[in-house]
Formats: structure tokens, C-alpha cells, sequence
């Protein structure tokens, strides 16, 4: 970063200091002759190039950057130091400063009423360090531009963010965006001071949009003018803490459409569910849950009928039954738009004969026709799975399961267009073949014998790949193509075992094949000379549409 401004410094230099002789004029430098504008205009492309770099390891942020730049001459400086959009990034770091108030004041002046982006950060020591008088100065001197915040991120420990809003209360009516961020590698060892309780004490006005992000320790208490306003909302908890907490949060944001979860909860027994008094969540349109207990509690509390896409891991070992019940007669069948979801949970044994096995034919099956895209990963979940049916699925990513999962998907599943394999086991040798006469897209992972089972007339991009040190022969691609020969455009192979004639005998049959990858397999000259020229004036290539391998 230093050597950008050297640069810029050293082009002035050699174009405003040259020697010139008795008689003659001196000539005007290039970059003199550019208009203000045309300055103004290089230093916000620089500007943004500062602004996409890693500044906590360059030790330079926007602001700083500008700052040095303003020192190469006086034009420069009244440019710069006269554009508000310069100085409106505050980037506080109060590790190296004690004392941040001159500069705060400094920034605050130059960024005139620009919209405010203010960032604080404090790097802890072993003994966690004590920052209440810094937390105090800074509130009292940012307090006075709370109208002009559009984004606000802390990284520090709640008891320090505790201090800093209990002296920063007001209005905050162009607030967009907010975060928290409080964990540190001592945070289990600092007490109170790592599990201090975060109050939100910002109003706005109705109307507003915020996202808020809050990586921490405790739950945020929130008002209720600021909570209404939260759309976007972030949340995870690094510490076990009673799921009431967590219910608070999520009732203080009816009008929340993203949120993204991730905490470990109890449920002490002074706390009674009450399933008849729900969270209503009208707008919810994105949920992302992972904890490592019982989300089917945090579900069933919920009510989101507008809910388009889920994601939930769980990394705790699940009751089938009750997730199953969780799932299906809860956000299943009260969630209509509801139209792409993942499940994820642990890897049992593979040796399992739970995930074998097919359920009894009187298991009533549910049907999700808008679901358009599925991702499965590990077979603590997918057993339940059984009971669901996705006519209308395009996109299918299982991974980590018995191949009866797949299969049970697949055979219900005629319109789908793309599907990514991985690590399936179990996989039969069998006649058994799907018809998949939409599928154009094809990824496999460690599981290639599944290649054994598929008809696909329409495929035109193909990734196969091994695993490391293992090289999956290459034999089954041939079945698919001898048996469909498909409009094949595109061939990924990794970790591949490559048989020189089978697979120019292989490639002979894909003639609109464009782009060939081998990454990490065994290629022969053979087969280098067999994609080049043909040997005599004769002869055709052997991939005529290759442009790219």
C-alpha cells in the first residue's frame, strides 16, 4: 500500500522539479494541466482501490490513505481535504490510540453532512484490558453525529459495547446497517466482561430498512421502535443460553425477511413453551438455522408463511420421528412459497441399515410442488426424508448418503435440469435406469458408478471427480454416452484414471464438446496428439468445436 503512494508521489516529483535551462521556460508539468474534476475523479478510483484492500493488515485505511495523499502539494491538499466523500469512513483503532478525539473531530469536520460509515475496533490483551474512559470520550464526541450514521460496526467485548450505547442514545434515521462483533480467543475467561448484556438503545423512524449483524456472547436487548426496523438480521451466539433469549430477540423483529442463526440453546424448566402464543414472522422470506440441539423447538415457535428458502444443520444426532414432524406438519405445510431447501446434519454409519431401507408403503407422502432446488448433506436427516416428494425440483445436491436417498428423490423428480453427487454409498450394480430427459448439468464426486444408472438426452456439462490419491476409473462416463449419446459441451475429469483408446473412443462420440479440463490425471501423448492436428490433409479433428482445454 505504501508503494502506491510512493508512486504517486514520485510521477509529481519528476514532472514538477525538472532542471530547466537560463533562457528558457519553465514547463508546465502533464499532470498540472489536468482539470480539478479530472484530479477529483483519480483520487475516488483511488480511493476505491483502498477501499477493496485488507486494511488491518496494511495498516491503512480509506481515510489514512487519503490523509497521506493530501501531503503531496497544496492543490492536492485542498482537493482532497475540500470533498466531504474522503472523510466520511471513520476507521478507529483504539489499540494504538488512546486517544481518538482530535481525530474523530478532524474527519467529523471535513465530512461536512455526508453520511457517516464509522467502524472501532479494540484488540485485547491477555488481561483483557479495561477501555471504559476511551468508550465514554468516543460516545460523547459521535453522539453528536448519530443523524448521520448509515453504518455502524464495533469489535470489542460486550461490557465495552455496553458502555459506548449506554452514552450513545438517540435517533438514528439513516441507519442501514449495524454491527457487533464480540468474540475474542480469551472471551471464556474475562466473566462479566464477555457476557455483559448488549442494549440497543436506538430509535428510528418506521419506515427504515436495517440489517443488523451480532456475533456475541449474550442476546442484544432491543427497542421497539429499532427492532421493528431490522429486515436483515444476523445472529450468532457463541455461549449457551436459555432459548427464551433467543425468542426475545426474534419477537422484537415481526418485520424481519432474512435471518441467519447460529447458537446453542436450553431450555431451563422455569420456561414453559407456550405453542398456542407463536412468533410471527409475516415478511420472513430467507431462514438459515444451525444449532446443536433441537431446532424443531425454535421451528415450531415460529409462524412465517412467506418463507421461500431454508437452510437448517443441526449438528446434534436427531430424533427422526420428531424432526420429521417438525418439518413436514409445521414449515412444510404452512410455508406455500417455500421453494429451495437444505437439510445438513451429522454422518452416521454407513453401515446403517436405517438408510437402506425403503419406508412402508402406507407412510402417507407429502408433495412440494414449488420446490425448485434441494440439498441434502449427511443421513442423519434424510431416513424421514422418504415421506416428501418434489415434482417441480431443478436442482438436486445430495451429498454423505445411502444411494436410496438419491434414488428415491430421483424417481420422482423428471423435470430436473442439474444434480451434484457426493461421497453417495452403497451404490447397486443393477439395470436400473432414470430417465432424466431435462438434465443438462451433471456433478459427481467419489461416486461414479451412479453414471451406471442415468439417461440423460440433454446433458451438456459433465464434472466427474476422484478423491486425492484415489483415480476412479474413467469406464463408467462410457455407459451415458453410448447409451445417450449426449450433446455433451463442456468435460471436467479430476483425479481420474485415464485409459488411453477408451477415451478417444469416448471423445469420438462427443463432437460438440467445447471445453476439456484434466486436472490431476494421467495424459499420454497419445492423447495430446489425438486432440491436435490430423495427420494427413485427409484426416478431421477429433473435437472440431474445441476452443478451450
Amino acid at each position: 500500500m505504501h508503494a502506491q503512494y510512493s508512486s504517486i508521489k514520485h510521477l509529481l516529483a519528476s514532472q514538477m522539479s525538472q532542471p530547466s535551462a537560463l533562457a528558457a521556460p519553465i514547463p508546465q508539468a502533464p499532470i498540472q494541466t489536468l482539470t480539478d474534476d479530472a484530479l477529483l475523479h483519480m483520487f475516488t478510483k483511488f480511493y476505491e482501490l483502498v477501499k477493496t484492500q485488507d486494511h488491518w493488515r496494511f495498516g491503512t485505511s480509506r481515510g489514512t490513505a487519503m490523509f497521506r495523499l493530501a501531503h503531496t502539494c497544496r492543490r492536492w491538499r485542498e482537493l482532497i481535504h475540500g470533498c466531504p466523500a474522503f472523510w466520511s469512513f471513520i476507521d478507529l483503532d483504539l489499540t494504538k490510540n488512546r486517544d481518538l478525539g482530535p481525530r474523530v473531530t478532524f474527519w467529523l469536520d471535513r465530512a461536512g453532512a455526508s453520511p457517516l460509515i464509522v467502524k472501532v475496533i479494540i484488540y485485547y490483551g491477555e488481561e483483557g484490558g479495561h477501555h471504559e474512559p476511551q468508550m465514554i470520550r468516543l460516545a460523547g464526541i459521535l453522539r453528536g453525529c448519530l443523524d448521520r450514521w448509515a453504518s455502524f460496526a464495533i469489535n470489542a467485548l460486550p461490557h465495552d459495547i455496553s458502555t459506548f450505547l449506554q452514552y450513545c442514545v438517540g435517533a438514528v434515521p439513516i441507519l442501514e446497517a449495524l454491527s457487533f462483533d464480540t468474540i475474542c480467543d480469551r472471551v471464556m475467561y474475562l466473566g462479566d466482561m464477555a457476557t455483559a448484556s448488549i442494549d440497543i438503545p436506538f430509535c428510528i423512524a418506521s419506515q427504515s430498512r436495517v440489517k443488523v449483524r451480532l456475533v456475541s456472547t449474550n442476546t442484544p436487548r432491543l427497542t421497539s421502535s429499532f427492532g421493528s426496523t431490522i429486515v436483515d438480521l444476523t445472529l450468532h451466539l457463541a455461549m449457551e443460553l436459555p432459548i427464551d433469549k433467543i425468542l426475545d430477540v426474534l419477537r422484537s423483529c415481526p418485520n424481519l425477511i432474512k435471518l441467519n442463526s447460529a447458537f446453542t440453546f436450553t431450555t431451563p424448566r422455569s420456561i414453559i413453551y407456550d405453542p398456542t402464543a407463536p412468533i410471527s414472522l409475516p415478511r420472513l422470506a430467507h431462514l438459515h438455522l444451525s444449532s446443536s440441539n433441537g431446532l424443531e423447538t425454535l421451528l415450531s415457535s415460529m409462524q412465517s408463511p412467506a418463507l421461500e428458502s431454508l437452510y437448517l444443520h443441526d449438528q446434534y444426532k436427531p430424533d427422526g420421528v420428531n424432526m420429521m414432524q417438525a418439518l413436514s406438519m409445521h414449515v412444510f405445510q404452512t410455508c406455500p412459497s417455500l421453494s429451495s431447501i437444505t437439510l445438513s446434519g451429522r454422518v452416521d454409519s454407513r453401515s446403517s441399515s436405517n438408510y437402506a431401507t425403503s419406508p412402508a408403503s402406507d407412510i402417507l407422502p407429502l408433495h412440494l410442488r414449488l420446490i425448485s432446488e434441494l440439498r441434502i448433506c449427511g443421513d442423519s436427516v434424510c431416513f424421514p426424508l422418504y415421506r416428501l416428494r418434489f415434482p417441480g425440483v431443478e436442482s438436486i445436491h445430495i451429498e454423505l448418503v445411502h444411494f436410496n436417498v438419491v434414488a428415491h428423490f430421483l424417481s420422482s423428480s423428471h423435470r430436473v435440469e442439474s444434480i451434484d453427487l457426493s461421497d453417495i454409498w452403497e451404490i447397486p450394480r443393477a439395470d436400473t435406469q432414470y430417465l432424466l430427459p431435462a438434465l443438462a448439468s451433471l456433478k459427481i464426486k467419489m461416486c461414479l458408478d451412479f453414471l451406471d444408472h442415468i439417461h440423460a438426452p440433454q446433458l451438456s456439462f459433465v464434472d466427474l471427480s476422484g478423491a486425492g490419491s484415489k483415480t476412479p476409473n474413467l469406464a463408467p462416463l462410457f455407459s451415458p454416452v453410448d447409451r445417450s449419446a449426449p450433446p455433451l459441451r463442456t468435460l471436467h475429469l479430476h483425479f481420474i484414471e485415464i485409459d488411453n483408446d477408451n477415451f478417444i473412443r469416448c471423445l469420438e462420440r462427443l463432437p460438440l464438446l467445447q471445453f476439456l479440463k484434466l486436472a490431476n490425471c494421467d495424459v499420454s501423448d497419445n492423447i495430446l496428439h489425438a486432440l491436435g492436428p490430423p495427420s494427413s490433409p485427409q484426416g478431421s479433428l477429433l473435437l472440431p468445436q474445441l476452443t478451450k482445454i
